[in-house]
């Protein structure tokens, strides 16, 4: 049976974590989050708007165009 030093337990219990650090990253993620989601509605919203010689270059056809725009921003 192996026994344990007082050593040892310490290195195994959990220091505490700094709180503010946690919220930045948090905060950061969430912002992050967001900008990919107003991109996400501002391009759908453009592409609705193009003409199909525009469309055609892109390589998309007015239909998945249309199924595109209409998605909601969260959906990637």
């Amino acid at each position: 049976m192996k026994s344990y030093a007082c050593e040892d337990y310490r290195s195994v219990v959990q220091k505490p974590t700094n709180w503010r650090a946690e919220w930045i990253l948090a905060y950061r993620a969430l912002v992050g989050r967001l900008s990919v989601y107003r991109m996400r509605s501002r391009t759908r919203r453009e592409l609705g708007f193009l003409s199909d010689a525009q469309l055609a270059d892109l390589g998309i056809d007015r239909v998945d165009a249309e199924n595109e725009s209409v998605k909601p921003f969260w959906r990637p």
